[in-house]
């Protein structure tokens, strides 16, 4: 399966790099990315609900500069699984399975 970005539909992995999922938290995690995703320089520190206190930067669609994802430094217990992995958000992300 190859992932792309859904606004401009750039290619951003595959699953060769596939590493795990978060269902519950829309999102599943690469271990490696291609040029086209650009992790920004900016360490933020999440507020969100059930991830406070998780540092992460931003992941952008090198074509389009959408927010795709986000790259987590430290994570709570149950995102341990993706914790320094590019982790794209699902909705935000177009799948296309070859050979079909």
């Amino acid at each position: 399966v190859v992932f792309s970005c859904a606004k401009c539909r750039t290619i951003i992995g595959d699953t060769f790099a596939y590493v795990a999922s978060i269902p519950e938290r829309n999102l599943f995690a690469l271990s490696e990315v291609p040029n086209s995703v650009v992790c920004g320089k900016t360490r933020k520190i999440s507020s969100e609900r059930g991830e406070d206190g998780c540092v992460f930067y931003d992941l952008t669609c090198a074509e389009c500069d959408s927010l795709i994802g986000r790259r987590y430094v430290t994570t709570i217990e149950d995102m341990d699984v993706i914790r320094n992995s590019y982790a794209l958000d699902i909705q935000r992300v177009m799948t296309y399975e070859l050979g079909k």
